[in-house]
């Protein structure tokens, strides 16, 4: 962590660097855009699933004949919905606050056990989903074509997630799955950074549209674990016999997304 906030700090000198040599040119309407102080923008996105987990379907009964399905996932994927409001400080230098509300996809992964007379499968489905904020320094690029204007957009990553899993067993015999309970992770703040390039292209004086390639690194611990109507404690270590504590989980919300929105200046 210490080295990407390292090279996080680099890269933000050397666009600084950048900025300040390209601030004799100015286009039109840049200008006209920076006129304004405050700006607000609203948008939408999508982030793609980088595999930063391993979901194994977990095995309980020995039989003869056996399968279990591997699946691979990160909690920060699934479709964002968002919005934020900015200060320009100046044509190069912006600082924002920013929220977001993700709604992840889903994950599921099975356990079969077909030795058995009537068959029996296991099924956990995962659905994670949090709120997003992000205070956030931009650095507008400078010396592009008139409406154009490239940015980059650097800032810290605050996660309050919720994790929902839902265990259920298909009965053969009567042919339906059952529920037998559903677990819940939540509680804790997940922390992390984000960068973001983007392109801002200027219809009018007032409005803009926006296109951004975003990179999310961040991990949580939750604090509160459910099971069904029992809430358990996050422990360490637990010794055998103990049903009141479980192990203590780290999960990933990293992401690679695409979202695309409109600024209004105000």
């Amino acid at each position: 962590m210490k080295k990407n906030f390292g090279f996080l700090f680099l890269f933000f000198l050397l666009l600084l660097r950048g900025s300040l040599l390209g601030q004799t040119v100015q286009a039109d309407a840049n200008q006209s855009s920076s006129s304004s102080t405050f700006y607000v923008i609203l948008n939408l996105g999508y982030n793609f699933d980088n595999i930063s987990e391993k979901f194994v379907g977990v095995t309980r009964y020995a039989h003869q004949s056996v399968y279990t399905s591997t699946a691979f996932h990160s909690f920060g994927a699934g479709f964002l919905y968002g919005g934020g409001i900015g200060l320009r400080l100046n044509n190069t230098y912006s600082v924002e606050i920013n929220a977001d509300y993700l709604s992840g996809n889903s994950i599921e992964t099975m356990n079969g056990y077909p030795d058995i007379e009537i068959g029996y499968y296991e099924n956990n489905s995962y659905k994670s989903s949090a709120l997003f904020l992000s205070p956030a320094i931009v650095v507008n690029l400078q010396g592009f074509p008139a409406g154009i204007a490239p940015y980059v957009k650097i800032g810290a990553l605050f996660g309050f997630p919720t994790i929902k899993n839902e265990y259920r067993y298909f009965d053969n015999y009567n042919e339906k799955w059952n529920m037998q309970r559903e677990n819940k992770e939540k509680g804790g703040v997940a922390l992390g950074y984000r960068v973001n390039v983007g392109l801002r292209y200027a219809l009018t004086s007032t409005f803009s549209l926006i296109g951004e390639l975003s990179f999310n690194a961040i991990t949580w611990e939750p604090r509160n674990y459910s099971q069904g109507s029992k809430n358990l404690e996050y422990a360490q270590t637990i010794t055998t016999g103990d049903f009141d504590h479980i192990l203590q989980k780290s999960h990933s919300f990293n992401a690679i997304g695409l979202r695309g929105g409109v600024l209004i200046n105000l």
